[in-house]
């Protein structure tokens, strides 16, 4: 895959993104900036986006993922045989780090889309502690 291919792709995979990009960063900053009791609805509710952002990203994650591994792979092997051609010593090196170069792109789009994935688990586990805070109250009001 040619720079300007990586590059087209870079592109298209982040404007895919966007909108989950910014719904996450409004879910986000509505979980954090609620009050301390929020009802259970809105907990579920905060969950199941979470969730189905988590999801999105995770799928175009995994596709990136292996497009990467790929690319870098095969840049690696087209450097190690136009080295056995030419009869020119082979740097192992000096291969992984031009092949990893090759993909840059590929990768800062891989962290950003992991930051994001990341951010709907916190989500989830912040529901999960709601949650969990929820019944325990419910519990002792219950042995009151």
């Amino acid at each position: 895959m040619k720079q300007a291919e990586i590059k087209t792709m870079v592109e298209t995979i982040i404007k895919q993104s966007k909108s989950i990009f910014k719904d996450l960063d409004i879910l986000d900053t509505e979980v954090r900036d609620t009050d301390n009791n929020p009802t259970s609805d809105v907990i579920l509710n905060w969950a199941r986006k979470a969730a189905g952002f988590g999801n999105n990203i995770s799928k175009s994650l995994a596709k990136l993922h292996g497009i990467r591994k790929r690319e870098e792979l095969a840049t690696y092997m087209k450097l190690k045989v136009a080295s056995s051609v030419s009869n020119e010593k082979f740097v192992s090196t000096t291969s992984e780090k031009e092949a990893k170069s090759h993909v840059a792109d590929l990768r800062v789009v891989e962290n950003i889309l992991e930051s994001y994935y990341e951010s709907a688990k916190t989500i989830i586990s912040i529901c999960r502690m709601h949650s969990n805070l929820k019944e325990e109250d419910k519990a002792i009001e219950a042995n009151l």
